[in-house]
Parts: structure tokens; C-alpha cells; sequence
């Protein structure tokens, strides 16, 4: 007979009895390690698998971090650079829960552990409100946060804060006052915030945020807001405060602002009125939303 070459000790051995061991430990050291498999530390992304059906979704590792994204143009925006998986060719992604594949048990565990991350959204409100449709209710209890890319509108426009979807994720958030949604614009970044106008629109819409529209007025001026004859007729929605909204990237480069700043102290008076104040204010949209 030959010899058995297997090593007792080896996780990866299968064990003599043909029993699956890790299945016996307690529930609670089991879910451990599926957090620890399945976690990312910043989001999982979600896609549609359109090969499988509709309303199939699927989640992946962020391939690329957006953090170092190159500068674009207010009408420009190529959110392509956000989520290629590699630079000159397609890949093949590899779904993050692979363990449901190993028995219908795993299969089960892990959905709580998959929803109860930070999930991104690439495809906007349209796409979260079509994932919440299949999304059995007991899993929604486990939801704590998504984020949602509205890359739809480029140019500043807030009008899509009225569509259906963004009305079902209002009603969602003020039925969940735990749940937490982090919509990110394209158009608002630091360059484009030096004019105030795309932060603004944001605090009339959804915030009715009076404290918010003086802190603008101290840092520019208050010719600013007299310009804003749009408001005279806007439809406002009052988010709840659940609901963030921040820029597409996620960290606030102030070495560059610093930079841009002193650029633009000769073409605008604004600019002359410090820039400490204009980076505290930038920190506090980046790091809390508006």
C-alpha cells in the first residue's frame, strides 16, 4: 500500500473522515473569518451580470483606486479612468464571495458579510434602486452604507436629484435613519468648487441649509448669491442627513488646492481672502459631505 504522504497539520489536507472541520467551529469564530476573507478596507463593487439574467448582481474588489486620478475638465468627466480593472487591456475579475461556490452552508453565511460592506454603486441611483428590488429584507437589515457614483451629469446640473430613484433612496433613508447613502458628483471637486456655485446649488436643493450658504458668502462675497437668480424657482428637496453628498474623489489634495490657489489670486479677487480657510472648508466637504 502506499504510503500516505499527507501532512496531518496542513489546513489545505483534507481530513480523513471526510468531514469539513471548519463548518464545526462556533458560528461566531466562522464569521470572523469570513470578514476577514471578504472585507476590503475601502468598498466592494457592485455590478450587474447581464450574461446571468437580469437582476443578478455581483460584487468585486476595486480594481484601481480613484484617489489618484488624473485632472479633467468640468464637462469631461471619463469616469472609464475610475473603474479599469488594467490600463491597455480587459481582465477577468474574480468575484470577491468565492466561498459560496464550496456547499449551499457557505453559500448562506457569507451574504450577510458581503451586504454588511461598504458597497459602490457605479451606475447611479438607477442601478441602487434595481439591487434594493431583489435584495430579500432580511439581507437589508445588514446594510449599513453604500455609495453611489451619479455619473450621469457632468455640467453642475442637480436636476436628477427629482428622479424616481433619488425619491426612493430619500423615502429609504428617512424610514433607516442608521443607513447611510454617499452620493459622489464628478463635477464637484476642488476646481470646480473655486467658483462656490456647484456647492451651493447642493446646499439650496437638499439641505435648505442657511449656515451653509452664509459660510460661502464670508469666504467669497455676497455678489455671489444676489448672481443666483436660478434660485428663485428652484423645487427643493430637504435630505435627510443620511444622505451625504461629497466629490468623486475621495481625498482632498491640498498640496495641489495650495498650488491652484496661488494661481488664482491673479485672476479673481477671491482668492485674496486666504486660503486657510478656503482648505478647512474644502477638508469638511471631502472628509463629512455636504
Amino acid at each position: 500500500m502506499a504510503e500516505d504522504s499527507r501532512v496531518p497539520n496542513d489546513p489545505s489536507t483534507p481530513s480523513s473522515d471526510g468531514a469539513c472541520h471548519f463548518l464545526r467551529l462556533p458560528a461566531e469564530l466562522r464569521n470572523a473569518v469570513y470578514s476577514y476573507a471578504l472585507s476590503d478596507p475601502a468598498h466592494l463593487v457592485c455590478r450587474e451580470d447581464a450574461h446571468d439574467g437580469p437582476g443578478l448582481f455581483r460584487f468585486y474588489p476595486p480594481a484601481v483606486t480613484d484617489k489618484k486620478l488624473p485632472p479633467v475638465g468640468r464637462n469631461d468627466i471619463n469616469l472609464a479612468l475610475v473603474t479599469k480593472e488594467v490600463i491597455g487591456g480587459p481582465v477577468t475579475l474574480q468575484e470577491v464571495n468565492q466561498l459560496k461556490y464550496v456547499c449551499r452552508q457557505l453559500k448562506n453565511e457569507t451574504k450577510t458579510i458581503i451586504v454588511g460592506t461598504d458597497l459602490l454603486f457605479e451606475r447611479g441611483a438607477y442601478q441602487f434602486t434595481k439591487f434594493l428590488d431583489v435584495l430579500p429584507t432580511p439581507l437589508f437589515n445588514h446594510l449599513e452604507s453604500v455609495t453611489i457614483l451619479e455619473n450621469r451629469h457632468s455640467n453642475g446640473s442637480v436636476s436628477f436629484l427629482h428622479s424616481k430613484p433619488w425619491q426612493t433612496i430619500v423615502d429609504l433613508c428617512r424610514r433607516n435613519p442608521t443607513f447611510t447613502v454617499r452620493m459622489r458628483l464628478p463635477w464637484l471637486n476642488a476646481n470646480f468648487l473655486l467658483n462656490s456655485h456647484p456647492a451651493l446649488k447642493i446646499a439650496f436643493f437638499i439641505r435648505l441649509d442657511s449656515d451653509f450658504v452664509q459660510k460661502v458668502a464670508s469666504l467669497t462675497s455676497p455678489t455671489i448669491l444676489n448672481n443666483l437668480g436660478w434660485t428663485r424657482n428652484c423645487a427643493f428637496v430637504d435630505f435627510p442627513i443620511n444622505i451625504r453628498i461629497s466629490p468623486l474623489d475621495e481625498e482632498f489634495d491640498e498640496e495641489a488646492f495650495r498650488v491652484m490657489h496661488r494661481q488664482w489670486i491673479h485672476r479673481t479677487q477671491l482668492a485674496r481672502i486666504g486660503v486657510e480657510a478656503w482648505v478647512d472648508w474644502y477638508k469638511d466637504i471631502y472628509n463629512n459631505g455636504i
